[in-house]
This record gives C-alpha cells, sequence and structure tokens, in this order.
C-alpha cells in the first residue's frame, strides 16, 4: 500500500496514495477532504487557529485554517473535483491544555476548531461535516482513499471509524 506520513503542520493533497496518515494529534484538528466521484484526496494536520503574527515568509500553509482549507479546495477544484462532492471530516481539537493558566493553550483546540468552521463556512454553502473532536487523549489518523474512509485510533488503543 502506497502511503504518505503527514507530521504536524503539515499538509497534502494527493490521488497517488492510498493512504495518508498522521500521528500525535491532542488539541491540533486535521481536516480530511475526499471526492465521492473521483481517486482525490487531501490532509492537513493543523496545529494554530491563524497565523497572523507571523511574519509573511515564516508562513506555513499546513499549520492553519486560515491557509490550508483554501489551498486544498482550489487544488481539488483544479483537478477537477466539485464542491458538492467534497466530503469533509474533522479530528482533534482535544482539550489537552486544560490545567493551565495560559489562556491561549488552554483553549487552542477550541479556538483552531472555531477557525476551521469558519473557513469551511467560506467555501461550503452547507457543509457536510463529521467529526471526531475534544475530548483528552491523543489520536491518530489514518485517511484511506478508497471510500474516503477514516480510522481514528486514540491512546488508549480504542478504534473508531469516520
Amino acid at each position: 500500500m502506497k502511503k504518505m506520513l503527514l507530521k504536524t503542520g503539515e499538509y497534502s493533497i494527493s490521488n497517488q496514495y492510498e493512504m495518508l496518515e498522521t500521528k500525535g494529534i491532542g488539541s491540533c484538528v486535521v481536516i480530511c477532504i475526499s471526492d465521492s466521484r473521483s481517486e482525490w484526496m487531501a490532509m492537513a494536520h493543523m496545529l494554530l487557529p491563524n497565523q497572523t503574527l507571523f511574519d509573511e515568509r515564516d508562513i506555513e500553509i499546513g499549520k492553519s485554517p486560515e491557509y490550508a482549507i483554501p489551498e486544498m479546495i482550489h487544488v481539488l477544484l483544479s483537478h477537477g473535483c466539485l464542491l458538492k462532492n467534497l466530503k469533509i471530516s474533522l479530528i482533534g481539537a482535544g482539550d489537552m491544555f486544560k490545567h493551565t493558566d495560559d489562556n491561549f493553550l488552554s483553549s487552542i483546540g477550541k479556538n483552531i476548531l472555531q477557525q476551521t468552521l469558519i473557513e469551511i463556512s467560506n467555501v461550503f454553502p452547507q457543509p457536510k461535516i463529521s467529526q471526531s473532536t475534544g475530548g483528552n487523549l491523543g489520536k491518530s489518523v489514518k485517511f484511506y482513499r478508497e471510500g474516503g474512509k477514516i480510522e481514528i485510533l486514540d491512546t488508549k488503543g480504542e478504534i473508531s471509524w469516520l
């Protein structure tokens, strides 16, 4: 099986891999987009709600929804995918820093998820979104091209599917 492992802050848009995978998901948000009528798929492992404080030269597309989502949608559409055929799944946004006094860290998962939903609604008039978000367990994700199936493994060893 041809697969690609994405690190935190990376993204991929492909019709070449049978599986995209990422690990170490806590407060980060992973977005998976599949086209039900083609073999195209996209994944991003986003760790920031935005990059507004970054110098333009330091911006990395996969790190935040404001850059990752428009880029992934643009590329998918340029390869003939249609918005109406795209399935969106969100994983993560865990409450990993709830015991910290740092307001930014304690709500980062919720903030990334909120910004992700805003970016999705900017593109999709009525998005269909499946989610496995919240909680306090780390997760790993395997996103299969065939059928757009998503396998989620949590740190307790339990597997769920989207």
